[in-house]
């Protein structure tokens, strides 16, 4: 019996010494083994197709829909953001972390704000299909809102206030998610809508022009766009001035010396068209109190002459007018006839005069 009560005592105090060590063993084997690392992708968003060269997602952009698409191009997921702080980040980028390790697509629909705020402004609206899940992604379009089509088959579109600006991925944004691994991909966005303002300035009588007495409008028919940017066939569309609006010049008596007229477009996409020019978007300009068509131009092909020598080297037509935006057109007349027109660009820091080749 002391032999064994030796014994039990011995292997006590062997385990009492050996409990420490056994703690700090497992104490060194959770503190320093790296966690598992997540199965995730990083979608980033970038907005530096325009003139400026510049990523402006974060100052432009307030609220972004994306379509996750499988190897097939059909929809499996959609993921929405409109949180103004998150968009406003520097190093935003929407994280998924529920997808399977595989090989995934990615299209994004963006505007200046949340897609419901944005419906619920006045005005004309895209308005954007929902593909289901297991759909493919040519089911996802948006069309411009426009009022029926009238005798002449031309359908107007409500001019209350500005577009909103949309905007749609124009790379083929694709990424493969690892299995815990952290994969990253970019979504890079191109502008659909532009802006325009024109201004009527007489040379001979420079007081005697008046806002109202014009008749300005665009047509075209670039309002229904697909996922890919291309352009759906679409009928004839008008867009109207959604703000008039006179500018008067005194002289030292405070009288009106000079005045000019202006008016403001908001309008969609422009298609460059070299070979069929009577497919480009035309800029009507009409004298409502004589009814002399003051000007009908072909409106992407005067804009396009907004480029500088460098710039003609880098860009087509077509991606200039892709890139910028803002447009200003001055027009000089006398009477009823334009002698020559002022062409600016928002960002750009000369103007391009085009005279009038039919005088």
């Amino acid at each position: 019996m002391k032999v064994q009560s030796y014994i039990r005592y011995m292997v006590q105090g062997m385990l009492l010494t050996a409990l420490p060590s056994v703690f700090t063993a497992c104490s060194w084997v959770k503190e320093d083994l790296p966690e598992c690392p997540p199965t995730e992708l990083k979608l980033k968003f970038e907005y530096d197709y325009n003139m400026m060269n510049s990523d402006v997602f974060k100052d432009h952009v307030g609220g972004v829909t994306v379509f996750v698409l499988d190897e097939n191009d059909c929809v499996l997921a959609q993921r929405e953001e409109t949180d103004p702080y998150l968009l406003g980040r520097e190093d935003y980028a929407m994280v998924f972390t529920d997808l399977e390790p595989g090989n995934y697509r990615f299209v994004t629909v963006a505007f200046q704000k949340g897609e419901k705020e944005a419906l619920n402004t006045p005005g004309a609206k895209f308005r954007r299909t929902q593909p289901e899940i297991g759909d493919h992604i040519d089911q996802l379009n948006i069309k411009l809102d426009r009022k029926p089509a009238d005798a002449e088959g031309i359908s107007y579109v409500d001019n209350t206030a500005p577009l909103d600006t949309l905007w749609i991925s124009r790379n083929d944004c694709r990424s493969e998610v690892r299995f815990r691994e952290t994969t990253t991909a970019t979504a890079n966005l191109m502008r659909h809508t532009n802006n325009l303002t024109v201004t009527l300035r007489q040379i001979d009588d420079p007081v005697n022009i008046d806002c109202e007495d014009y008749d300005i409008r665009l047509t075209d028919n670039n309002g229904w766009v697909n996922y890919d940017n291309s352009l759906l066939p679409d009928n004839h569309l008008a867009y109207l001035p959604y703000a008039r609006w006179n500018t008067d010049f005194k002289d030292d008596n405070g009288q009106v010396a000079q005045r000019a007229a202006h008016a403001d477009l908001s309008f969609p996409r422009l298609m460059y068209h070299q070979d069929h020019r009577q497919k480009n978007a035309r800029l009507t300009i009409v004298n409502r109190q004589t009814g002399v068509t003051v000007a009908d131009i072909d409106l992407p092909d005067y804009l396009a002459q907004g480029r500088n020598s460098m710039e003609q080297a880098i860009y087509s037509p077509q991606e200039f007018l892709d890139r910028e935006f803002n447009y200003k057109l001055d027009f000089f007349l006398k009477g009823d006839t334009w002698s020559y027109v002022e062409l600016r660009i928002s960002v750009l820091s000369w103007s391009v005069r085009i005279q009038n080749v039919n005088l």
